[in-house]
């Protein structure tokens, strides 16, 4: 077997995503229209600070996490609502899964490698709506994704310390 995390023997590798979330914000872009759609995110070696893809990059962990519909939809209420009470003009829609009827479980075409251990980022996230604004709408918020099969960092130092911002591992 080959040694590909510390203290950990494997015999393959795993995508790792760095959710970073600025500490302190207070310099917000709030767009007029914002759209939680679902996106594919895996081993790709990529930095996203764009609010479009952070919000569905959080929806895609929503809607994998939580299996039934009816907590999807009271997640995606409080999400519109501190939005519209802060921002009663910005447009929010959201791209919604269906039920599997076999199986009662959410389809949707959107995918996280390893999605259940984005479960402390999303709990933090929706914990207050300040938590929310700082990982959506401030630039210096952003995901960095790639994985533990290569030499590669997927951030560095300069990018995010945890002075600077509140760090979720995922796969890590």
């Amino acid at each position: 077997m080959k040694q590909i995390r510390s203290s950990v023997f494997e015999t393959n590798s795993s995508s790792v995503h760095a959710i970073c979330i600025t500490k302190n914000s207070n310099k917000y872009y709030v767009p007029d229209e914002l759209h939680f759609g679902f996106g594919d995110f895996g081993w790709s070696f990529d930095k996203y600070d764009d609010i479009r893809t952070k919000a569905s990059y959080l929806w895609t962990a929503i809607c994998s996490l939580y299996v039934d519909l009816e907590s999807v939809e009271l997640i995606k209420d409080k999400i519109k609502d501190w939005i519209k009470s802060s921002y009663p003009n910005t447009d929010i829609t959201f791209s919604m899964p269906t039920k599997d009827e076999k199986w009662n479980l959410l389809e949707f075409e959107g995918y996280i490698d390893h999605a259940d251990s984005t479960r402390e980022f999303v709990d933090y996230v929706m914990d207050n709506p300040y938590n929310l604004f700082d990982y959506l709408f401030d630039y210096d918020s952003f995901i960095a994704t790639g994985n533990d099969n290569s030499e590669e960092e997927v951030i560095t130092d300069s990018d995010a310390t945890e002075t600077t911002h509140n760090i979720f591992w995922k796969g890590q």
